[in-house]
């Protein structure tokens, strides 16, 4: 019961939340945070210089479930980066929910 619960309310947020973001945000400097990792250049800020202003674990996750996802994507998967980061967040959400109740 608590996991139905769990998953349709982390549904109901991925549909109405997984959109690319938009100005200035934490989504927005998380993805370019783990662009950076994916690319080479460490953990930096929007500026290219190393930071430790936000913490990296979100960024961290996200560029693993990128590399992950690549293969997927190239096989045409359908969604946005933000989507599927938002999804399997929420299935992560999901298995604790269950796991602690």
């Amino acid at each position: 019961m608590v996991g139905a619960f769990a998953a349709a309310v982390r549904a109901l947020w991925v549909i109405l939340a997984s959109r690319a973001p938009v100005g200035l945000s934490d989504p927005y400097v998380y993805l370019q945070a783990a662009a950076s990792l994916a690319g080479g250049r460490g953990y930096t800020s929007l500026l290219g210089r190393p930071t430790a202003y936000y913490p990296p674990g979100y960024p961290l996750f996200v560029w693993l479930y990128a590399a992950a996802m690549r293969g997927a994507a190239a096989a045409g998967a359908p969604g946005s980066p933000a989507y599927h980061a938002n999804a399997l967040t929420a299935a992560l959400g999901v298995v604790t929910a269950c796991l602690l109740f």
